[in-house]
C-alpha cells in the first residue's frame, strides 16, 4: 500500500541494492519545485484560462494567495504540476528521457548518469518534494577506490572535484542591485560596502530566545556608503 511502513522498507531495500550494485551515490540532490503559486497551477485549477502565452501577458495575474489557497484545494492539480517537474528535472538535469528510461546521446546537466534513485514526500506547508541519490560514471564507488583515485591523480583530484561543484552549484542570483537605492537616503545599492558576519549569524536563534527571552534578528551584512547605516541581506533583496 503506497505510504504504509511496508511500502518504505521495500524502498529502503531497493536503495540499499542500488548502492550494493553501483557503489555509493555521487550526489543527494532534493527537488524543491514552487508549485502552488505557479502560472501553470492557475490554468490547472481554471483560475485562469487563456490559450497562449501573448494572452496571459494581457491578463491580470492571480495573486499568491489565491494560487496557493486553490492548490491546496485541488491535490490532483498539484499532483499534476509536481510530475511534470520531477519527469523535466529526470529528462533534462539527469539526461535520461522517462518514456525510454535510457540515456540520451548527450549528457544532462550532472554528466554521465548511471543510476539514480528517488523518493517523494510532503512538506509542512503540504506541497511535495523528491530526493535523489544520483550515481555518476567515472566516479569512484567507494572510499578504497576513491583513495586509490587520489594517490594516482593527487590534488589535481580535488581541483577537478572543485570544478566540477563549481559548474553545477551557484549561489549568486542573478539581479541588478544598481538599480534600487536605500530607503532613507537615495543612495544606490551598487555601492555597499561588506560587513564581517557577527558571530550572532552562526547561533541557533530558537536557543537565543530560549536563553535570553528575545528574538534574533536578521544580521547586518552591509552597510550604505552613503550615510553608512547597516542593512541585512534580507532588507537588500526586499527593495530589489
Amino acid at each position: 500500500m503506497w505510504g504504509s511502513d511496508g511500502e518504505r522498507a521495500q524502498c529502503r531495500r531497493r536503495a540499499f541494492a542500488y548502492q550494493a550494485r553501483f557503489g555509493l551515490p555521487a550526489l543527494f540532490v532534493t527537488l524543491t519545485p514552487n508549485v502552488a503559486e505557479s502560472f501553470v497551477m492557475a490554468q490547472y485549477c481554471g483560475i485562469t484560462s487563456v490559450d497562449t502565452l501573448f494572452d496571459a501577458a494581457l491578463s491580470e495575474p492571480p495573486g499568491r494567495s489565491a494560487l496557493h489557497s486553490a492548490s491546496m484545494r485541488n491535490d490532483v492539480a498539484s499532483a499534476r504540476l509536481f510530475v511534470r517537474n520531477v519527469d523535466a528535472f529526470i529528462e533534462h538535469v539527469l539526461g535520461i528521457p522517462v518514456n525510454r528510461m535510457k540515456t540520451k546521446p548527450f549528457d544532462g546537466l550532472f554528466g554521465d548518469v548511471k543510476a539514480y534513485f528517488g523518493m517523494v514526500e510532503t512538506q509542512g506547508g503540504g506541497t511535495l518534494h523528491a530526493h535523489f541519490l544520483i550515481w555518476l560514471a567515472d566516479v569512484p564507488p567507494n572510499t578504497n577506490a576513491f583513495d586509490q583515485t587520489l594517490a594516482v591523480h593527487g590534488d589535481q583530484y580535488f581541483r577537478d572535484i572543485e570544478a566540477f561543484a563549481d559548474s553545477i552549484v551557484t549561489t549568486s542570483v542573478p539581479l541588478c542591485i544598481a538599480e534600487s537605492s536605500f530607503v532613507f537616503c537615495g543612495h544606490s545599492y551598487a555601492d555597499l560596502q561588506e560587513l564581517p558576519i557577527p558571530t550572532e549569524a552562526y547561533e541557533d536563534p530558537q536557543k537565543i530566545y530560549r536563553e535570553h527571552s528575545r528574538h534574533c534578528g536578521e544580521p547586518m551584512l552591509v552597510k550604505c556608503s552613503g550615510c553608512a547605516t547597516a542593512l541585512s541581506s534580507q532588507h537588500v533583496i526586499r527593495r530589489l
